[in-house]
């Protein structure tokens, strides 16, 4: 969207980089452009203010939220010590929290909240804290809320970004007779509600924009020629499985095989299909 001249952009860095806007900011701009209550519209919004180099207006606010955060979960000093080394990323996250609330608390009194799904998820984690795992990377929320759910749940089971829109798409068809293709290129498969850990999908991880190092099978993960076993919330254990790592291996194999084919005739479906 285009943004007036009195919208502030965040600080720039030494180098006088800045990401653009920042959170409050773009969801104050979403809010206004958004007023099309009569008919369904898609709108997605890609926060930037917990990026690298963290640097927030009002910075001084929310370097001291963070440290009242620390006494509140009751942090020892040495928890203290090392959460400091990061006090910019949780200074932001906390930033990003508060735009996130004051953009539902506005939303909410739009005639069209009453019927809006809201999906809130992250691309991936913030490498810049350290992390515990080889999976840890892709750990991200996902939190799924409308004024139209009946009761809060959690659910244990893993699911990606691939199965947020074919979960969507069935909800809309199914329930408020939405025409869809009747073929579809989906990777995932919907999103699993099973409130026990498990994964019933097969996943491939893409760590940066050249490298596709892991891949991500029933409780298996294999990251590079490593093997892992998964567990509840996401924990990781090497595992001497031979057969699971060769079963891993193919499937990867494969599903790479398959994309160089996609990126080298760039057809998700054959014509005849779309035809039909």
């Amino acid at each position: 969207p285009i943004f007036p001249a009195e919208y502030p952009k965040m600080p720039s860095s030494s180098s006088g980089f800045t990401w653009g806007y920042g959170d409050e900011e773009v969801f104050k701009r979403l809010n206004e452009m958004s007023q099309n209550e009569q008919s369904p519209e898609f709108n997605m919004v890609m926060t930037l203010s917990t990026h690298s180099p963290f640097l927030l207006d009002h910075q001084d606010q929310y370097l001291q939220m963070f440290e009242e955060r620390m006494q509140t979960l009751q942090f020892n000093d040495a928890q203290k010590k090392e959460h400091r080394l990061y006090d910019h990323q949780y200074a932001s996250i906390l930033y990003c929290d508060n735009a996130i609330r004051n953009f539902m608390n506005s939303y909410s009194q739009r005639a069209d909240f009453s019927n809006t799904i809201f999906v809130i998820t992250g691309d991936h984690r913030m490498p810049e804290i350290p992390m515990s795992t080889k999976i840890d990377r892709y750990h991200v929320p996902l939190i799924i809320y409308s004024p139209l759910l009946k009761r809060c749940e959690s659910f244990a089971a893993m699911s990606t970004h691939f199965d947020i829109a074919p979960s969507m798409l069935a909800l809309l068809k199914n329930n408020y007779n939405l025409k869809v293709p009747a073929v579809a290129a989906w990777m995932g498969g919907g999103l699993d509600t099973a409130q026990e850990f498990r994964n019933i999908h097969a996943y491939p991880f893409i760590q940066t924009k050249t490298d596709m190092l892991d891949y991500v099978m029933d409780e298996y993960m294999l990251h590079g020629d490593d093997l892992f076993k998964i567990g509840n919330n996401m924990s990781l254990d090497p595992a001497e499985n031979d057969a699971e790592k060769a079963k891993l291996k193919n499937e990867f194999d494969r599903f790479k095989q398959k994309n160089n084919q996609l990126a080298n005739t760039k057809s998700m479906l054959p014509k005849r299909l779309w035809i039909k």
